[in-house]
C-alpha cells in the first residue's frame, strides 16, 4: 500500500514540476528518516571511559525485549585500538594445534571504577585497566584463555598519528612529536596480540629510552667482535693450562680439585696431549677420595665411581619434583639439567617442567634465572628443537629481564641482580646465554653483547683462581667433547640409552637378529673409559675388538679393553683401549622391539 500511495503521488507530481520537486525532496527526506530512526530502535552504540581510556559496543534488538551486544568491541588508549569484529574476531587455538583455529563470540561485559572485562562464549576472558598503584599513564591488557593449554589472540591497530619506531616478537615502541611509548606482550606481529594462560598480560604507557638499556646501544663497541672473542678464549684455555701446570708441580699439588683435573686433561686432550695430561695428574687425586663419576671417563674405577653417578641422577629427580610443586625456575639454573632433560625428555615429568613457567600466574624470572632458562633453551634447539618449543615464548621476556638490569658505563655492560653486581661466573654464563640465543633468533646484538660481558670478565684473567677458570670451563669450551658429558644413545620406550664419556661421538644400532653396535670414536692408542646406562641383557655375549670377551671384575687393571655388566640395573662398565680411532662392540642383546633414536 505505501508503494501504490507512493507512485500515485509521483504520477500526480509529473503535471506539475516545482510541486514535484518540492514533494520528491520531502518524501526522500522522511525515507531517510524513517530509516534512521528504525535502525537506532534496533542498533545503539554503549560507550565507557576511564580516564584516556575509551571503551565502546555496539548492541542491537534481541528476539524477544531488550537488547543484546553484537560481537564487536574497541578499546582505544593512546594510540592505539584493541578491537574485534565478525570479521576480525578474537580468536584461540591449542597450543597443540595450531591449525584449528577457533573464533569466540562477546557475550558480556562487568566493569569497576577503574576496569572493564569482556566474557565470551567459550569462557575466556579480555580485562583492560588503567593506572594502577604506583603506576601512571598505563594500560594493562589481561586475556586469559579458557583453557589452559590454548592460546588466544586479539586484534589491534595503532593510530595514523603514531609512527612505528620497533616492531619485535613481544614489543612496539611508538612515538609522536613529544612522546614515546611502549608496548609488550607475550607475543605479537603488526596485527594481533597473542596470549596464554600463564603469560597473559600485556602492558602500554610511556616510555623513556634514556632509562631503558637497549642491546643495539652495544654495537659496533670494542669487545663485541668474534674475532677479539676468540682470542680472548684461547688466553683463557692457555692460561688455565700453564695454572695447573704450575701447580701440580707445587707443594700444593695435592689440593687440586675434580673440577681443576677434568677442564685440564679435557684441554690438553683438546691438544692431541691426553697421556701428557693424565701423567701430569697427581697420584694424589688418581688414588684419592676427591674423586666422582665426574672424572671417571680419565681415571678407572667405574663401578665405585657409579655409585656417585645414581646419587646424582636421584638428586636431579627429586629437585624437579621439588621444582614442580615449588613452580621455583631455579631450576633451570642448575648445572646438567639441559642432559637430564633429555634423557629423560619421554617422561611426562620432563613435559611439565618444559611448560610450568610458560604457565605461571606472573612469571618475572632473576637474571640468573632467565640466563639458565636461555642456556637451556639453546641446548635443547640444538639437540631436539620439539623440546624446546614451550620455552620459545619466553625468550624475549628473559632477555628483556636482563635488559632491565644492565647499563653501559664507559663503554663496559654492567648488570646487577638487585643492589649486587653479578659474579664472574653468572657474567660468563649470561654472556654465553646471549651469545647462543643471538645466533638462534638472528639479533646479532645479542651476541655482541654476549660477548663484551665475557670478554670484559676474563680481561684480567690473572686475577681468578684456578678453581674458578675450571668452573667457566664446561660453560666457554662446550665444543670439547673430551670433557666428561652425557651422551644420548637412543630409548627403549621412555627410558633412555645413554653414556658418561670423553669421547668425541658414540654410536648405538641394533641390527638383524638383536645385535647391538657400538661405535666409539676416540684417539688411536689411547684409553678411556665409559658407564653406559639402559643396555638391555647380553648375557656375556659381547665382541670387542673382533674378539670375544669373557666378563672380569678386575677388567681396569689390563693393558687391554675389558668390560663389566651389572644386570640388575641395566649398567655397562667399559674400559676401551683403542687398537683405531673407530672401535666397534657388539651386543647379543635380549630382544626388543620399541628402541627408537630420537
Amino acid at each position: 500500500m505505501l508503494f501504490l500511495a507512493v507512485k500515485d503521488k509521483i504520477s500526480k507530481m509529473r503535471k506539475h514540476p516545482i510541486k514535484k520537486i518540492v514533494g520528491l525532496t520531502a518524501l526522500y527526506a522522511a525515507l531517510i528518516v524513517g530509516i534512521f530512526v528504525l535502525q537506532f530502535k534496533t542498533e545503539s552504540v554503549l560507550n565507557r571511559v576511564f580516564g584516556d581510556l575509551h571503551v565502546s559496543f555496539a548492541q542491537t534488538q534481541a528476539d524477544g525485549a531488550g537488547m543484546k551486544l553484537k560481537n564487536q568491541f574497541q578499546a582505544a588508549y593512546r594510540g592505539i585500538t584493541v578491537s574485534a569484529s565478525e570479521n576480525f574476531p578474537v580468536q584461540v587455538f591449542s597450543a597443540d594445534d595450531a591449525q584449528n583455529v577457533r573464533n569466540l563470540t562477546l557475550e558480556s561485559f562487568t566493569e569497576t571504577p577503574s576496569s572493564i572485562e569482556l566474557h565470551f562464549d567459550d569462557g575466556s576472558t579480555i580485562a583492560f585497566s588503567v593506572g594502577g598503584e604506583g603506576v601512571e599513564n598505563q594500560l594493562a591488557i589481561t586475556a586469559s584463555p579458557a583453557n589452559e593449554d590454548d592460546i588466544i589472540t586479539v586484534p589491534y591497530k595503532t593510530s595514523s598519528s603514531y609512527t612505528v619506531e620497533e616492531l619485535g616478537a613481544n614489543r612496539m615502541i611508538l612515538s609522536t612529536k613529544d612522546q614515546m611509548s611502549a608496548l609488550t606482550a607475550p607475543a605479537m606481529d603488526a596485527e594481533r596480540l597473542t596470549f596464554a594462560a600463564g603469560n597473559n598480560l600485556a602492558l602500554y604507557g610511556d616510555y623513556d629510552p634514556a632509562k631503558h638499556f637497549e642491546f643495539v646501544a652495544v654495537s659496533g663497541l670494542p669487545m663485541t667482535d668474534s674475532m677479539t672473542y676468540n682470542t680472548t678464549l684461547k688466553q683463557f684455555r692457555d692460561t688455565l693450562v700453564t695454572r695447573f701446570a704450575q701447580q701440580a708441580s707445587s707443594a700444593t699439588a695435592d689440593s687440586l680439585t675434580e673440577s681443576e683435573v677434568v677442564a685440564y686433561v679435557a684441554e690438553m686432550a683438546g691438544r692431541n696431549m691426553y697421556n701428557e695430561a693424565i701423567d701430569t695428574v697427581p697420584d694424589s687425586f688418581k688414588k684419592g677420595n676427591r674423586r666422582t663419576y665426574v672424572s671417571a671417563p680419565f681415571f678407572d674405577t667405574l663401578v665405585a665411581m657409579d655409585r656417585s653417578l645414581n646419587m646424582e641422577t636421584e638428586r636431579m629427580a627429586s629437585m624437579v619434583n621439588t621444582a614442580l610443586s615449588s613452580k621455583n625456575p631455579d631450576i633451570f639454573t642448575m648445572e646438567g639439567i639441559g642432559d637430564y632433560i633429555l634423557r629423560e625428555k619421554n617422561t611426562s615429568v620432563i613435559a611439565s617442567l618444559l611448560q610450568f613457567p610458560g604457565r605461571m600466574e606472573e612469571f618475572t624470572p632473576s637474571v640468573a634465572q632467565a640466563s639458565g632458562l636461555m642456556s637451556l633453551y639453546a641446548k635443547l634447539y640444538r639437540s631436539d628443537g620439539s623440546l624446546a618449543g614451550p620455552l620459545e615464548p619466553l625468550m624475549e621476556k628473559c632477555i628483556s629481564v636482563i635488559g632491565e638490569n644492565a647499563k653501559l658505563e664507559n663503554g663496559e655492560l654492567v648488570i646487577t641482580e638487585g643492589d649486587m653486581i653479578l659474579s664472574t661466573e653468572q657474567y660468563t654464563v649470561t654472556g654465553t646465554a646471549l651469545i647462543a640465543l643471538g645466533g638462534i633468533m638472528q639479533h646479532p646484538e645479542y651476541a655482541e653483547a654476549g660477548r663484551l660481558l665475557v670478554n670484559k670478565q676474563l680481561s684480567s684473567m690473572d686475577s681468578l683462581s684456578l678453581q674458578t677458570l675450571a668452573n667457566l670451563y664446561p660453560v666457554l669450551v662446550e665444543e670439547n667433547t673430551f670433557y666428561p658429558h652425557t651422551k644420548i644413545l637412543g630409548y627403549y620406550g621412555t627410558k633412555p640409552v645413554w653414556a658418561w664419556t670423553c669421547a668425541r661421538d658414540i654410536s648405538y644400532r641394533i641390527m638383524g637378529e638383536d645385535i647391538v653396535n657400538i661405535n666409539i670414536d676416540f684417539p688411536q692408542n689411547y684409553t678411556h673409559y665409559v658407564i653406559f646406562k639402559g643396555v638391555p641383557t647380553f648375557h656375556a655375549r659381547i665382541e670387542i675388538q673382533q674378539l670375544m670377551f669373557r666378563t672380569d671384575p678386575s677388567f681396569e687393571i689390563y693393558n687391554s679393553s675389558g668390560y663389566v655388566y651389572h644386570s640388575e640395573d641395566e649398567t655397562f662398565f667399559l674400559k676401551s683401549r683403542h687398537k683405531s680411532q673407530n672401535e666397534l662392540i657388539r651386543l647379543w642383546c635380549d630382544h626388543a622391539t620399541n628402541f627408537t633414536q630420537k
